[in-house]
């Protein structure tokens, strides 16, 4: 909110709005994978799960939905889609040699994440170890959303000059680190789709 109100002079959200790409507008031209709202979507829903499960729920239900809610946000959202988002960010300012406090901040940022996604990680694999039929609750969610991590590239798209290449990969990395933190197998299909340079998703709106 600080480097929107002082550099940019852009607080509001009304005026915010247009800079940013709409989610909703990404597509897979080839209709095989649908990009959701994972943030408003899949965080609410599973926190409303564990939410219910903690008041009535058994042992095993808490845990089910302790896991698919730390699995959405504290593997799939911190762990494996932001990280690269970061990365571009410093990448992209180190490009333009500009903006060098933006640059410190999202590398201080990045150190910071490491410890959520460790808690999340290390809750999960304490309760996936005690019962390993809640690998599968990771997996559904890692499923449900993967449109999200195999074709969201629109902001390497965004700079001129980034190695798209680059942020694929860091996500497969990110993915199979927190899949080996959790103590589960990776979904080798997931990977391949990662890394498959023929899936290209397009944005149908202009950042504004």
């Amino acid at each position: 909110m600080r480097w929107h109100e002082k550099v940019v002079g852009v607080l509001d959200p009304d005026e915010v709005a247009p800079h940013f790409l709409v989610r909703g507008k990404t597509i897979d031209p080839s209709g095989r994978f649908e990009v959701r709202d994972v943030m408003h979507e899949a965080l609410p829903h599973y926190g409303s799960r564990l939410l219910e499960a903690s008041v009535s729920g058994s042992e095993a239900e808490i845990e089910r939905a302790f896991v698919q809610f730390s699995a959405a946000y504290n593997a799939f959202v911190e762990g494996v889609l932001t990280m690269p988002s970061y990365e571009i960010v410093i990448d992209t300012t180190a490009r333009w040699d500009a903006f060098p406090t933006l640059n410190q901040g999202f590398k201080l940022i990045l150190m910071d994440e490491g410890r959520h996604i460790t808690f999340g990680t290390e809750a999960c694999r304490i309760l996936i170890e005690k019962n390993p039929e809640y690998e599968e609750a990771v997996h559904e969610i890692f499923d449900a959303y993967r449109g999200n991590v195999v074709g969201l590239v629109e902001y390497q798209k965004a700079v001129p000059g980034l190695d798209l290449g680059k942020y694929q990969t860091m996500k497969v990395r990110h993915y199979r680190n927190r899949c080996r933190e959790m103590g589960i197998t990776p979904d080798a299909t997931l990977i391949d789709q990662i890394l498959d340079p023929t899936i290209d998703f397009v944005v149908g709106v202009e950042a504004g």
